[in-house]
């Protein structure tokens, strides 16, 4: 019988090192041996090295199941100094998520020199001494269940000091645990994690209901390539058009190619629906199945030597050669940095764009226009305090074949096809494809922040984040009042909603001095 086995306390099993954490170690004859080059001493010398390292457990990585010895449950109101929530809330006015919990957890292979306590949970007795001799992580509940204690949960740990700390403080056993493993009394057998790296799944916002979609919309070109119905929606994909035209005709011609999108959002605002909601439409690769989608009219990444003639049909430029068109107001959105598929230069969209595809979330979240939908408002790739620009893949940065290139890659699409616990919220279709759709991502994070009822505080803010030379290293702050201020600086007089020649236009719109609209 295998300590595994045993009891203990409240029934909890006792794991041994290696039964929830198998030693990463790779067998050093599995390398194919070529009889006419390899040298039988090197091989030999190689595979003592390897079988005698000291640290077994170099190789695997941050992530661990744990066992857990105490939970404390939402409303969690204070968190231990150091941990990644206490960094947050000294930088921002951010409240604690109201889905955050606490628990202490044990990781075999680490803490088996610690013994284990003689009950589990929140209880008072000298058991407690034994259990606060072991971390403590933090998460969010998200869409799954609370842990209980005994249950298996996968968490994160510092790999130079095995601590469970992800701060800048360290030594401060606060890290984070990510998902529901296995739950209590179960075999080890049964332990099996999901894919998804270290992902972290982001808190959930509450926010006021929204009004009624059909109050927010206009009736658009049909989608008429069959209707196949999902069981359930759970993400909003944002996307941006990359041209010009009105909604209605960008709509149209999708429509005409047999492809399309749930919702189309004009310059002006108005927004066009093209099918119902818990339809599935082909906008957004492998989430078709779960997702609904918004294409917002932008032209969205432009080179060099086409910035003055967009800046002189209306669009509002930021990068390294805004201000070429030599109209007034376009100088402090200049930046020495590049934004975009190719380093160089982005288009705005409007306020009014930003502000409806909000209320077009907020509605969808808060007032459903079908029992299948089941939207959270949650940021998947906003982990920890920090906006990842461009592809994303469950860490805290940013991921291989991102938007510097445009490239799509397989790797990407795999983890989010895998990272269940990441099908909840909203994205942009920049974190797997194409460059589109983050700075509106960025913008409604805002909104469900510190920006709940101010669009015009979250739109500075997102310009604000353009002007960060660190965008182009892929990590941005959640948004703040320093990247409001500065967005507002750059940007000064310029109207919010400027109109640009061939594109649409209504009285939400402004007409700009100096630009050529006829």
């Amino acid at each position: 019988m295998s300590r595994a086995d045993e009891k203990v306390g409240m029934g909890a099993s006792i794991y041994a090192p290696g039964d929830l954490n198998p030693n990463a170690k790779q067998d050093p004859t599995a390398k194919r041996l070529d009889i006419y080059k390899t040298e039988p001493i090197e091989l030999l010398k190689k595979i003592s090295k390897d079988f005698f390292k000291p640290d077994l457990l170099k190789d695997h990585g941050s992530t661990y199941h744990a066992q857990v010895l105490r939970v404390t449950k939402p409303p969690v109101t204070s968190v231990k100094p150091g941990s990644v929530f206490a960094v947050i809330k000294t930088r921002t006015d951010i409240p604690f998520p109201t889905d955050l919990i606490e628990l202490v957890a044990r990781i075999p292979e680490l803490h088996s020199h610690l013994p284990f306590p003689s009950e589990l949970g929140e209880i008072p007795g000298p058991h407690q001494k034994i259990i606060d001799m072991h971390p403590t992580f933090y998460g969010y509940v998200g869409n799954s269940a609370i842990p209980k204690v005994g249950d298996v949960v996968r968490v994160n740990v510092n790999t130079d000091t095995y601590e469970a700390s992800v701060t800048e403080s360290p030594g401060v056993s606060a890290g984070l645990f990510t998902s529901l493993v296995a739950a209590f009394g179960k075999g080890k057998k049964e332990i099996v994690g999901e894919s998804g790296g270290n992902f972290v799944p982001t808190q959930t916002f509450q926010v006021n209901k929204g009004t009624a979609l059909g109050a927010l919309t206009e009736s658009g070109p049909s989608f008429k390539k069959g209707e196949r119905i999902k069981k359930q929606t759970t993400l909003f994909v944002c996307h941006e058009t990359a041209g010009v035209g009105t909604a209605k005709r960008s709509a149209t011609r999708a429509a005409e190619r047999g492809s399309g999108v749930h919702f189309w959002c004009g310059r002006d605002g108005r927004v066009l629906q093209q099918a119902k909601v818990e339809q599935r439409l082909p906008h957004a690769n492998w989430s078709n199945y779960l997702s609904v989608g918004i294409e917002v009219s932008n032209l969205v990444w432009i080179r060099a030597g086409q910035v003055a003639k967009w800046e002189n049909m209306g669009f509002v430029v930021v990068g390294p050669n805004a201000g070429a068109s030599g109209l007034l107001g376009r100088e402090g959105l200049k930046t020495e940095h590049g934004i975009g598929s190719r380093g160089t230069n982005y288009t705005l969209p409007t306020e009014i764009q930003c502000r409806k595809t909000w209320e077009i979330i907020q509605s969808l979240s808060t007032n459903p226009p079908h029992e299948s939908i089941r939207i959270p408002i949650k940021f998947p790739a906003a982990p920890g305090g920090k906006f990842i620009w461009g592809r994303y893949a469950g860490d805290e940065k940013r991921a291989p074949g991102d938007y510097v290139n445009g490239t799509k890659t397989g790797a990407t699409t795999n983890w989010w096809k895998g990272a269940k616990n990441a099908h909840h919220g909203i994205t942009s279709h920049s974190r797997w494809a194409h460059s589109d759709g983050l700075f509106i991502e960025y913008y409604c994070l805002g909104r469900a922040s510190i920006y709940r009822n101010n669009s015009e505080g979250a739109y500075f803010a997102a310009i604000g984040a353009l002007l960060q030379p660190e965008i182009n290293k892929g990590v941005l702050r959640w948004p703040n009042r320093e990247y409001e201020r500065a967005g507002r600086r750059a940007y000064g007089d310029l109207p919010l909603n400027p109109a640009v020649r061939g594109m649409d236009f209504s009285a939400s719109l402004e007409y700009v001095s100096g630009v050529q609209y006829a």
